[in-house]
């Protein structure tokens, strides 16, 4: 099937494109429907099926056709910029208040000792250079919606723990993003450190600046001048996600996550 894929993308590229997106669509959706037939965290079966189908094993499934024009980073990236800012949403902002501490604690703290014992495990047991076994770490720091809501959908916990998990995995999730770049940014630029700190303050302001904007004007249109109709506020609200992040992105490099939850939120 895989060599079947590529001489397909040699021949009719956009096909072959198209063949591989319905595949991962039909193949996710099943696991999805699996998963929620046995009361399994969503999570587990799309992993096993992804390396099940991919170019390891079976072979249906070809990212490289998909690579080859970026098109999986353009996929990968509105997917993200939705999935955040729809986490945004749907967060209480009373439930925010009352785990606040937690949530900081997790974000700052959390994020810290998580890279760090990452990338010193990473140094040690694999043997990657200091800068990328830190680099790794950053990158794995943080779990993200897409991990933490199917399982709490499965696994019953009190409100208090559920909120603050949920907030940690919404909020964490950009700044996640935003270290990993401040970090690669400083690998890039080794003994400049008032550019990388200046790029990290970027980063966060854009971010911030572009989710408020975003956020502002879907308020404004939707509650205070009563502008959009009902049939269009999930249409505005999708594109608001992907306006926040593309704005940002503009602006600073790897901002658009954090636009993206703060436009939610």
């Amino acid at each position: 099937m895989g060599r079947y894929l590529f001489q397909l993308n040699s021949e009719a590229p956009v096909l072959a494109i198209l063949t591989t997106l319905v595949c991962v669509l039909i193949i996710g959706t099943m696991a999805q429907i699996f998963a929620e037939r046995f009361r399994l965290p969503a999570t587990g079966p799309l992993l096993i099926v992804g390396m099940l189908f991919g170019p390891d094993i079976i072979g249906l499934v070809q990212p490289e056709i998909l690579r080859e024009k970026d098109i999986l980073s353009l996929i990968v990236r509105m997917a993200v910029a939705i999935i955040v800012f729809e986490g945004g949403m749907l967060l209480n902002v009373y439930d925010i208040r009352h785990t606040s501490r937690a949530v900081s604690g997790l974000v700052t703290v959390g994020l810290l000792i998580t890279t760090t014992l990452a990338g010193v495990l990473a140094h040690y047991l694999v043997g990657l250079s200091w800068e990328i076994a830190i680099l790794f770490g950053a990158i794995v720091s943080v779990t993200g919606p897409t991990v933490i809501t199917p399982i709490l959908e499965k696994i019953k916990v009190n409100r208090r723990v559920r909120s603050t998990l949920e907030s940690e995995s919404i909020i964490a999730d950009p700044f996640g993003v935003i270290l990993a770049a401040i970090v690669f940014t400083a690998i890039l630029n080794r003994g400049d450190g008032v550019y990388v700190i200046t790029h990290g303050i970027e980063t966060v302001l854009a971010g911030t600046g572009a989710g408020i904007l975003v956020a502002l004007f879907i308020w404004l249109i939707g509650n205070r001048f009563h502008l959009l109709p009902s049939k269009y506020t999930r249409l505005v609200i999708l594109g608001g996600a992907l306006v926040a992040y593309t704005v940002a992105e503009l602006l600073a490099h790897e901002s658009g996550v954090l636009a993206a939850a703060i436009a939610g939120i």
